[in-house]
């Protein structure tokens, strides 16, 4: 339980918005060599999407904030 704590201490010390504790959660959950798992490629076909909608949405993030301090200046 110590583990589980000090995960979610340091996870919430990022400060991540909703959309990214999500996308990172999905990538974790969706292991493909978890026990019982038999569709391994689709899984990892899915993590990749996930992968690549997790780029997307920092990439995006990233451009907001820079114009913004565009704006500020």
């Amino acid at each position: 339980m110590n583990a589980l704590c000090n995960f979610a201490n340091g996870l919430n010390a990022c400060n991540l918005s909703d959309t990214e504790i999500g996308l990172y959660s999905a990538l974790i959950l969706l292991a493909a060599d978890r026990p019982g798992i038999t569709e391994q490629k689709l899984i990892l076909k899915t993590r990749e999407r996930i992968a690549e909608g997790e780029k997307f949405f920092f990439a995006v993030s990233i451009s907001i904030v820079f114009r913004y301090e565009i704006i500020l200046k």
